[in-house]
Parts: structure tokens; C-alpha cells; sequence
């Protein structure tokens, strides 16, 4: 009886019957782009192949009012066109091809420039979580948001997704029109970590984002004391992610971690 009073007092101390830790979530940057190009229907099923918890996108809106994924100012570096795309109507976006050098699983394929409601299409047959970054697009325009939100809401992929608006007016106006969104905004060394916790509090859902550079171990602790959520973004070797994960990170994003290869 001794014996085992003991063995279980041990496995108490040395925490093997405590809880399971929660698990850290991996958002693909831009998609899985480290096997299919950056932005497109093609990143996002890869996403979801490999095992990511959710996506990063970027949204912008055609000449003639659709909206569509591209990070970029110019479509140089990810097409075989050139200019502005903004200036371009979706016909003219549709014309045009992804590069896809650099990518062996779509050598001989022809991929096209995703309208943001073909990529919220995908991502419906998916269980991956939607982080769209607010850098891109017009957020201060009440239609733009609208139409964001719609098609979201359309193929219930609302309530998984989350909006990068750091600048506060526009993110309160977003919050206002649409208490139950989830906003985030990228930490600026320059502010007080405190009164950010305070902010991120002040929102019915928001979490705080943090660039990799300025996650040290006090200010993870003082967030994971608070008990808000929060990300970690610009992490990109393994070793740095399993380092976050045992500092119960919540959050990651990422270009290059690949989720089977992490544990």
C-alpha cells in the first residue's frame, strides 16, 4: 500500500498525470506557401493537408469592385503581369497566371488569382481559422468591410476568422458595426505592454499580436498571466517554435515551419 501511495505521489511531483498543455495553433503565412505559391486556393488546401490550424491572407479589391488575394502592390513578383493590380478589373486579374517556379507539384498546372470569395470557399470545407491582415484593402470604407464580412458570414467562416486593423480608428469603427469580430493589431515596442493587455481586454474578442523579434520570456509570461490571447508571428525554425510551445504560445504564424516536421 506504501508502495503505491508513493509511485502515485511521484508521478504527481514529476506532473506525468497533469494536464496536457494547450496545444499551440500554426498559421500558415499567406498560405502553405512553402510547397504552392503564396495567396492562392492551392496555398489554402495545402494548408490544410499539412495540418496548419489556420491561414494568414491578404485582400484587396479590383477596378471593378471584387475582391481578391494578392500581398503585394504590384503583380510583378507573384504573376506573369506587371502594374498595379488594383488598376486591373477581375476579368483582367483572371487573365493573368501565378508563377509557379520553385513549386514541382504545379510545374505543368496553370493557377489564376483567387477572388477572396473562392478562397472563403475553400477554406468552408476546411476547419482552418482565417487571419486576414487589415494592411491591405480600404478598412475605413464601410462597403469594403461589408463585403468582407458577408462573404464570411455566407460560408460560415465568420466565427473563424480574425482581422489585423492596427490603427485604432479604423479597428473601433469594424468593432462597432461588428461587436462579435475578433481584432488584432500588431504590438508596437513603443507602448506599454500593460496597456495593451488592457486593450486587448476592452474588446469583446480580440487578441494582441507580437512580432517573434519581441516575444522574450517576461513579456510571454506577463501575457499568459493575464490569460489573454494573443500571437506570435515571424517565427520560421523549429527550434523557436518548440521553445513558444513550451512557453504555452497560443498562437503562431509562420513561413516556413512545417507542421509535420515540428514534434
Amino acid at each position: 500500500m506504501k508502495k503505491v501511495m508513493l509511485t502515485v505521489t511521484m508521478l504527481i511531483l514529476t506532473g506525468c498525470i497533469a494536464q496536457k498543455a494547450k496545444e499551440t495553433k500554426i498559421i500558415a503565412h499567406r498560405g502553405a506557401h512553402i510547397v504552392a505559391p503564396e495567396n492562392t486556393v492551392e496555398a489554402i488546401e495545402k494548408a490544410n493537408d499539412l495540418g496548419y490550424s489556420g491561414v494568414e491572407i491578404d485582400v484587396r479589391t479590383s477596378k471593378d469592385g471584387i475582391n481578391f488575394l494578392m500581398h503585394d502592390d504590384t503583380l510583378d513578383r507573384t504573376t506573369n503581369g506587371s502594374g498595379e493590380e488594383e488598376k486591373l478589373t477581375i476579368k483582367e486579374l483572371k487573365d493573368l497566371e501565378i508563377k509557379t517556379a520553385g513549386y514541382p507539384d504545379y510545374k505543368n498546372e496553370v493557377l489564376k488569382i483567387p477572388t477572396f470569395e473562392e478562397a472563403v470557399e475553400s477554406i468552408a470545407k476546411t476547419k482552418l481559422e482565417v487571419n486576414i491582415d487589415g494592411s491591405k484593402g480600404n478598412w475605413a470604407d464601410e462597403k469594403f468591410v461589408y463585403s468582407i464580412m458577408q462573404t464570411l458570414k455566407k460560408y460560415k467562416v465568420y466565427n473563424r476568422s480574425f482581422f489585423v486593423l492596427s490603427d485604432k480608428k479604423i479597428r473601433d469603427s469594424v468593432v462597432k458595426c461588428y461587436p462579435d469580430a475578433t481584432v488584432s493589431w500588431l504590438y508596437d515596442s513603443k507602448n506599454n505592454i500593460d496597456d495593451e493587455i488592457k486593450q486587448v481586454k476592452s474588446y469583446e474578442k480580440s487578441l494582441l499580436s507580437i512580432s517573434n523579434s519581441q516575444a522574450d520570456k517576461e513579456m510571454l509570461n506577463k501575457l499568459n498571466q493575464a490569460q489573454i490571447n494573443y500571437q506570435v508571428y515571424g517565427v520560421n525554425d523549429n527550434e523557436r517554435f518548440l521553445e513558444l510551445q513550451k512557453q504555452s504560445v497560443p498562437i503562431i504564424e509562420t513561413d516556413k515551419i512545417d507542421p509535420t516536421k515540428v514534434n
